[in-house]
């Protein structure tokens, strides 16, 4: 569940990078940890803007967590 999510204004020089980690794992709860950072076109100055964690859990027609097959 998503308790607040704050947005910020920007300048037409700053452009924003999305890096998304995952740990290698081999069954359910699937993670993903996700970072944005901004960068200035002019100055190259890099800051962390907002950093995130996200738990996806499998569920199978009845609703409980399932392990998904690998690809």
């Amino acid at each position: 569940m998503i308790e607040a999510v704050d947005i910020a204004p920007s300048t037409e020089t700053r452009m924003f990078v999305m890096r998304l980690s995952r740990p290698p794992t081999t069954s359910a709860p699937c993670s993903a940890a996700p970072r944005w950072r901004g960068w200035d076109l002019l100055s190259g100055e890099r800051e962390l803007c907002t950093r995130g964690h996200f738990v996806m859990i499998a569920l199978d027609a009845d609703g409980q967590p399932t392990a998904v097959p690998p690809l």
